[in-house]
C-alpha cells in the first residue's frame, strides 16, 4: 500500500489519526511481506514439485513427486531385473518437474 493508504485506526471505536511514526512502520511491514512474498516466489515451484499445487478450494490439482515407498519397490525390482518400475517412477518425476518448471 502507498504511504497515502495509512490515514486512521480505530481506538475505543472512534477513527484516530495515525502519527508518521506509525505510518512509517505500517510502510515499513509491507515492505518487508512484499520482499518476503517475492522471495518466496522463487522458491515455491519447491513446495508444489514436493506437496502438489492446490485449487481456490484446497483441493489437489497436481500431485508432486511419487511417494517414495514406489521408488524402493522399483529399487528392489530394478535389481530382480525388471526396469519397468523404475523407468514409469522416474517418468513420473520429470513430469511433475516439467509441471512445476523452476522460477527464473
Amino acid at each position: 500500500m502507498a504511504r497515502s493508504d495509512y490515514k486512521t485506526k480505530l481506538v475505543n471505536g472512534e477513527r484516530v489519526a495515525l502519527t508518521e511514526a506509525e505510518i512509517d512502520e505500517c510502510v515499513a511491514r509491507d515492505e518487508v511481506a512484499a520482499a518476503e512474498a517475492t522471495a518466496y516466489a522463487a522458491v515455491k515451484y519447491k513446495d508444489d514439485r514436493v506437496k502438489g499445487t492446490f485449487k481456490e478450494d484446497r483441493t489437489v490439482d497436481k500431485a508432486g513427486y511419487p511417494d517414495l515407498g514406489d521408488f524402493a519397490d522399483a529399487v528392489y525390482w530394478e535389481k530382480k531385473g525388471d526396469d519397468s518400475k523404475m523407468t514409469s517412477w522416474v517418468s513420473a518425476c520429470d513430469q511433475v518437474k516439467l509441471d512445476h518448471p523452476k522460477s527464473e
